[in-house]
């Protein structure tokens, strides 16, 4: 009951109630596209990293096909799979094709590298690089997009 000169607090009670669902519908919103940018970059490290095989192997073939490693215009020597002609899988190898890669963090895990990003679990966002097995074979890139449902999160 609202006696005469008495202001009912319903309207602002409405007010924050609507407020609050709109900052409820706005954070899930932010959290969509969080796991969507995490997602796209995950795929275009994938990218890059196949990007600096084949220009490692282009190098390594315009030597001589001969080398266990080769030097970039950069300076860098990169440790090449003799029986592929690919970058190695370590550091030395295909993480050093790609010296400045802001935003990821390297694992050499012996038989391949893995590339995650950082702040995410690396089981459930990375790309992986694994030399191949017989002359020439190129190497296998692989996106693990948390177990491939596609918003590494």
């Amino acid at each position: 009951m609202i006696y005469r000169g008495q202001k009912s607090i319903t309207p602002l009670i409405v007010v924050a109630s609507v407020i609050g669902l709109l900052v409820v519908a706005a954070n899930e919103r932010v959290a969509a596209l969080e796991a969507q940018r995490r997602s796209l970059a995950i795929n275009g490290l994938a990218g890059s990293v196949r990007s600096a095989a084949a220009l490692a192997h282009a190098k390594w073939m315009s030597e001589g096909s001969n080398s266990t490693a080769v030097n970039l215009d950069n300076k860098q020597t990169i440790e090449i799979d003799l029986l592929t002609g690919y970058p190695s899988a370590n550091s030395t190898g295909i993480r050093g094709v790609m010296p400045n890669i802001v935003g990821f963090y390297g694992i050499d895990s012996g038989a391949s590298y893995v590339f995650s990003l950082v702040g995410v679990s690396a089981s459930a966002c990375n790309v992986t690089y694994s030399v191949g097995k017989v002359a020439g074979e190129p190497p296998r890139v692989t996106v693990r997009n948390n177990k491939n449902g596609g918003d590494c999160s």
